[in-house]
């Protein structure tokens, strides 16, 4: 029995000193980062943006929310609910709208929170008829532990990637997503 309680001690004290390790290590990590990724759509700028402006429909397309709900006005001053798949909820506001050319949208921040920021999506023309579509991240990671584990493990711009495969899949298409090494 005791040899049991020592493999336990030890391993959950191992456990913990990694913990506070990386923690150690996202601390020194700056809180803010700028990621971006892009990819070619068939396809006018106008029918892109119109998908992609679409908060309520989203959820037939993206495959990492179960829900949205618009919670105020819509177009350029929409400010809508996403719960994720395990439950989480956010709260987005519209802050930038050109329709057809730009969408900003940005988190609104609660006290608390582990992360924040604002996702600015580009539409513009690119060779034979299509649209390049491009997601830029501003972000802030304030928890120092998740801070080590988007740069080192997921990186910053794993949900954009998701999304643009995503909104690829919904459209039938197989595009080619290119992202710039994050800051």
């Amino acid at each position: 029995m005791k040899s049991f309680w020592r493999w336990t001690g030890t391993i959950f004290f191992a456990l913990a000193f990694i913990f506070l390790v990386l923690t150690g290590i996202g601390t020194s990590l700056p809180i803010d980062h700028h990621a971006s990724c892009s990819a070619s759509f068939d396809g006018a700028q106008n029918n892109l943006f119109a998908e992609i402006a679409d908060d309520t429909s989203s959820i037939r397309w993206r495959t990492d929310i179960s829900r949205a709900v618009i919670v105020s006005g819509g177009g350029p001053t929409a400010v809508w609910r996403e719960t994720d798949s395990h439950g989480n909820t956010l709260v987005y506001r519209t802050t930038g709208y050109v329709y057809g050319q730009k969408l900003a949208r940005t988190i609104d921040y609660v006290p608390g929170m582990p992360f924040a920021g604002t996702w600015t999506y580009s539409f513009s023309s690119a060779a034979a008829g299509k649209t390049l579509v491009s997601i830029t991240e501003d972000g802030k990671i304030y928890n120092p532990f998740f801070r080590f584990l988007s740069r080192y493990v997921f990186g910053y711009d794993q949900r954009m990637q998701t999304y643009l495969t995503d909104l690829s899949t919904d459209l039938q298409e197989k595009v080619q997503i290119s992202c710039e090494p994050s800051s």
